[in-house]
């Protein structure tokens, strides 16, 4: 039996690390928006996607026409399955209101078999491979993301202020501690769950007053263990103007290797 598939792209954000006067995800590569590029993972993949929501600011924020810049961009075949709401001020926010959209989309008799990607719009570099094989996983465990292993030895700081942000050279760290990176994973997105888990691991950590940059984090509060995927290198997140700039390097090569996929 075919697995109900949706997406949730997260747009929301402001993209204040890049320096720039505009979000992040309008920045271009190739002439085309980065957020059109990560939307193209789901609506041009072999896997069948009910819906794509995307999360974006509110209006006011840029005084932007969201649902009309993706009617000029995207074909309409594709855009009847694209769903644009309104995120909130932080990423797990913006995620819970993608869920209570699908609560009301995702007929009552499908939900308990329906599966969520959920997708960083700064992430356009995802190999169809790499769906797919989170769409099997998912299907097994009940979550799965991907990642990447750590290159560089990682060290945990401790300062006074517990905040890296505060830390100059002026102030020495109270303790260092080496982690061992052959025990570490970068994560990335997409993360992959099945309905009623992400639906529970929001709900749980909306109650508990629970926050965390990731999904997978929010799933591990419900001791759903996340079955990690390793990621090809070209899955960059675009947070800085250098990021951007390696982006832009990356992209001619990236599709060739996705179309040989």
């Amino acid at each position: 039996m075919a697995i109900d598939s949706y997406a949730v792209l997260l747009a929301a954000g402001i993209g204040k690390r890049t320096g720039l006067s505009i979000p992040k995800q309008m920045l271009k590569i190739k002439n085309r928006e980065i957020i059109l590029h990560s939307l193209d993972i789901f609506i041009r993949s072999k896997i069948n996607f009910r819906a794509v929501i995307i999360t974006v600011p509110p209006a006011e924020a840029f005084n932007f026409n969201w649902d009309g810049f993706f009617r000029e961009r995207i074909p309409l075949t594709s855009l009847k399955k694209i769903r644009v709401i309104t995120g909130g001020a932080e990423r797990q926010e913006s995620v819970l209101k993608s869920i209570q959209f699908l609560d009301g989309l995702i007929p009552e008799t499908k939900k308990d078999g329906s599966v969520i990607f959920i997708h960083d719009s700064a992430r356009p570099f995802v190999l169809e491979g790499e769906i797919e094989s989170l769409l099997r996983s998912v299907s097994v465990s009940g979550a799965s993301f991907l990642c990447s292993n750590v290159s560089e030895t990682v060290k945990e700081i401790y300062t006074p202020e517990h905040d890296l942000k505060l830390l100059s050279t002026a102030k020495i760290a109270e303790k260092f501690k080496t982690l061992d990176r052959r025990r570490l994973v970068s994560a990335k997105t997409p993360q992959v769950f099945k309905y009623p888990i992400i639906k529970k691991a929001l709900e749980k950590a909306a109650e508990e007053g629970f926050y965390s940059t990731d999904d997978v984090s929010l799933v591990e509060n419900i001791n759903v263990k996340a079955f990690p995927l390793i990621s090809s290198d070209y899955n960059i997140k675009i947070t800085t103007f250098v990021d951007l700039e390696i982006a832009r390097c990356l992209f001619t090569h990236f599709k060739k290797v996705d179309k040989k996929k």
